[in-house]
Formats: structure tokens, C-alpha cells, sequence
């Protein structure tokens, strides 16, 4: 089921504090929610970065989950406690307002018509034309 997709990303030293993460998040966010058509992105940020957390939070994402585990992240020190971010898609939004619902519930009702056998995405009110992506549009993407 591809209604969201998740998002990572690590700035490397001696770049941090110009406003790159920021941009970057934002570049990705509009390419994932718009030119994708996605309905969420996630994101999974360590408790002790700082800033990826301030990013996170200054994009409008939803907090959804806090979790610990040693195991989990990637490079670098971790600290083994973990937030999750959501960030949706406008109409989705708006869709998850009008019927009274924040927008993870209206997530998972979606997700619970999936399993049913039923594209939810049907339901919002614009088409939605969901191509999966290909090898060659994800490298194009890259390479942009």
C-alpha cells in the first residue's frame, strides 16, 4: 500500500546551522505530498537530535509515536529514544477535519479499507492518478 512514504536524511558535519535540513525537508515534503501524491510522510528522528526535531516541528508535523530501543537509527550516537512525525497531505487534511477526525484516524480507517480489499483514496475529494515509481524516476529525482 503506498498512501505515505518515509523520509531520511543526515547533514554532514560543518554543514549544520545554514538552513540546509530545513530546505532540504521542504523540497522533500513537496516532492512526496505533491508531485508523488502520497497522502503522509514519516518521519523517524532521535530524541537527542535536536535539530532534525526543531525541522520536524516547524513544518507543521504531527507527533504520533515515541518509542526506545537500543537498536534502532542510523550512524553516529544514538540515544535509543526515538519520535515519529507525520506530515499530510492538504486535502487529506481538510478531509480528516470535515469528518471530525484527526488525521492518523482517518489513516487508519483508510488503511483498514485496504485491508479489505478497498482503495480509500478514492473517496477524497480529487483524483488521484497513483503511479508506482519506477527505478529510472526515482534516480531521475536523485540526480536533479
Amino acid at each position: 500500500m503506498e498512501f505515505g512514504c518515509e523520509i531520511a536524511y543526515m547533514i554532514r558535519g560543518g554543514f549544520h546551522g545554514l538552513g540546509l535540513g530545513k530546505m532540504w525537508m521542504y523540497l522533500l515534503l513537496r516532492e512526496a505530498l505533491g508531485r508523488k501524491r502520497f497522502l503522509f510522510v514519516e518521519l523517524h528522528i532521535d530524541k537527542a537530535n535536536t535539530p532534525s526535531v526543531t525541522i520536524a516541528e516547524q513544518l507543521a508535523h504531527d507527533r504520533v509515536d515515541e518509542w526506545t530501543s537500543p537498536l534502532f537509527g542510523h550512524q553516529g550516537p544514538r540515544s535509543g529514544h526515538y519520535y515519529a512525525y507525520h506530515a499530510y497531505e492538504n486535502i487529506f487534511l481538510q478531509t480528516a477535519a470535515s469528518m471530525k477526525k484527526t488525521p492518523l484516524e482517518l489513516l487508519s480507517i483508510f488503511w483498514q479499507l485496504w485491508d479489505e480489499g478497498i482503495d480509500a483514496r478514492q473517496f477524497l475529494p480529487y483524483e488521484q492518478h497513483v503511479e508506482r515509481p519506477t527505478l529510472c524516476s526515482t534516480l531521475r529525482l536523485a540526480t536533479e
